[in-house]
């Protein structure tokens, strides 16, 4: 699934001359802002606007709690200010039945439905709708890239693949194991469900790009009209196969390395092992990687487009 955040504006008027509207930010840091909102005040000098950048673990839980508390407490100058609620904030792209109830509509001056139908993709008339009415602005779209740790590169010797064959190839080769035979560096992250994060996207990639139809995955069809089960197209289950394998002793055969698998479910989640540099490679949305700073500072990774 797409990682989309949404913007939302959930405007409150406080006070008779004076707005304050309230910013939840998630990834950039306050200094990223300074100029937009100073330039957009002078300009609005009813406006004041103060932004946070929050931290993601729990994002969810605590916006929902600070919305459906919305304490007020007494400003310096007398006005209203809910500081326990923000007014301008991002959610995920499915989090609308879980917010919807605490948002108002996108405003018929700002975008009337026919308008903002035309002016994003179709998914918005399923995930950004509440009980008929748009509750959200599209704000971002952030996909799947894959990460590589380039020390770990340097020192093998490899470079970063542009294809599935030269990854499986150079995971297989970049796998290292200690003398129990526990991998002590995984090549990829790929194969379980239980440690890898974005496991899910992952796997729909796959699914997509090997032509399946995501509505019947299980579906299979005849390869040049034969009748042999054997000589069924399943592309679904062959992007499944594919993506189990790197998790299974079969993940490097007939590679010219063979340490097995080159990751199993003993690991640790994916972003703490690329984070701590006992992964090689790993498939993720830009965002991450502010949590993979915040893990390890000194950690030397670059980030290109997915095979």
């Amino acid at each position: 699934m797409k990682k989309d955040f949404i913007n939302l504006p959930f405007l409150k008027k406080v006070g008779k001359s004076q707005t304050t509207l309230i910013y939840w930010g998630l990834f950039e840091p306050e200094t990223v802002f300074q100029q937009v909102i100073a330039d957009y005040e002078k300009e609005n000098p009813h406006v004041k606007i103060i932004y946070s950048q929050e931290n993601l673990k729990d994002y969810q839980e605590r916006l929902n709690y600070a919305l459906r508390r919305q304490t007020e407490e007494k400003g310096r100058e007398g006005e209203i200010v809910q500081r326990d609620s923000p007014d301008i904030f991002r959610i995920h792209a499915t989090w609308t039945p879980i917010f919807g109830s605490l948002l108002s509509p996108v405003p018929s001056d700002v975008y009337d439905a026919a308008t903002f139908e035309k002016t994003f993709y179709p998914s918005v008339k399923e995930l950004l709708r509440y009980q008929g009415q748009y509750i959200a602005i599209p704000l971002m779209f952030d996909g799947l890239a894959l990460y590589y740790n380039e020390d770990l590169f340097r020192t093998a010797g490899k470079t970063p693949p542009r294809s599935w064959t030269e990854l499986k190839k150079t995971a297989c080769e970049m796998t290292t194991r200690d003398s129990q035979g526990k991998i002590t560096t995984a090549g990829v992250a790929m194969g379980t469900a239980n440690n890898v994060d974005h496991w899910s996207d992952i796997l729909a990639l796959m699914m997509l790009q090997n032509g399946a139809d995501l509505a019947n995955p299980a579906a299979c069809s005849e390869e040049s009209g034969s009748a042999i089960e054997s000589d069924k197209l399943c592309l679904g289950r062959d992007a499944l196969t594919f993506y189990t394998i790197f998790a299974s002793d079969q993940a490097c055969s007939g590679e010219s390395v063979n340490p097995g698998a080159v990751w199993d479910r003993f690991m640790p989640t994916s972003t703490y092992a690329f984070a701590t540099g006992s992964l090689a490679m790993y498939f993720a949305p830009s965002w991450r990687a502010h949590e993979i700073k915040e893990l390890n500072p000194s950690l030397n990774f670059k980030v290109i487009p997915i095979p």
